[in-house]
């Protein structure tokens, strides 16, 4: 009988060591906060968010050239041709043929009209200039033309002949004559566009021209102070 108790004794300790074996496995493999095996950090949440290159780089992500600002837009350039470097061979001979010398013109348009010669060439000077009839400055009834009469054109001429022929030359000393900036058109300035007019103003009747008197060639020497932009209409009274 005692040898019988003496077994049982010893499976009941055998038990009790399984036992505690098998609730020390199973604490170890829970991952409990008690002492038990922890989790690695997760990993971040990936932006999966498009965004822009950055400046110098092409859209792979490789060094490139940043992309270049618009251009801006041409500027208008005036269709009116530059002034003319010397004076029309025609008109030249048309004018010195009557004994007139460009360079010493009189200063006044009815000054220069003297004689019956010298009428006639002005006048064809200025048909070969300006490319128009007699009818071109005087008045003109039916098919009558009448000399005598004053006409807007007429005041024009006058005041052409003393501030531009008479008081202008070219930069280079050369003189000055209407076929210079007319060239064949009686209206020869290209308005379509007031800044590409104003800049062919300035490259041609300021940078190309000076005064006979010395003076500073300038936009008042024309249009005056304050700024008349129709001097024609004004100089047409």
């Amino acid at each position: 009988m005692k040898l019988f108790f003496a077994r049982a004794r010893s499976l009941h300790l055998v038990s009790i060591v399984l036992a505690v074996s098998c609730a020390a496995t199973t604490a170890a493999c829970s991952g409990s906060s008690e002492g038990g095996i922890q989790e690695g950090p997760k990993p971040a949440p990936t932006d999966t968010t498009p965004t822009e290159p950055p400046t110098g780089q092409t859209s792979s992500g490789e060094p490139g050239k940043p992309t270049p600002p618009p251009a801006p837009p041409p500027k208008k350039t005036s269709a009116t041709p530059p002034l003319r470097a010397g004076i029309d061979p025609a008109v030249l001979a048309t004018l010195t043929a009557a004994g007139f010398d460009l360079a010493q013109l009189p200063d006044t348009l009815e000054g220069a009209l003297t004689s019956r010669a010298k009428v006639d060439a002005v006048m064809k000077s200025f048909t070969q200039s300006l490319g128009v009839g007699c009818d071109g400055c005087h008045a003109k009834s039916g098919t009558a033309v009448d000399f005598r009469a004053e006409t807007p054109n007429k005041n024009v001429a006058r005041k052409m002949w003393t501030d531009f022929v008479r008081a202008l030359q070219q930069a280079d000393g050369t003189a000055l004559y209407c076929d210079s900036c007319h060239q064949g058109k009686a209206k020869f300035l290209d308005r379509s566009d007031a800044d590409a007019l104003s800049t062919w103003m300035g490259e041609n009747f300021v940078a190309k021209l000076t005064r006979r008197d010395g003076s500073k060639q300038a936009c008042a020497s024309c249009h005056g102070t304050p700024f008349d932009g129709d001097i024609l209409a004004t100089w047409a009274k």
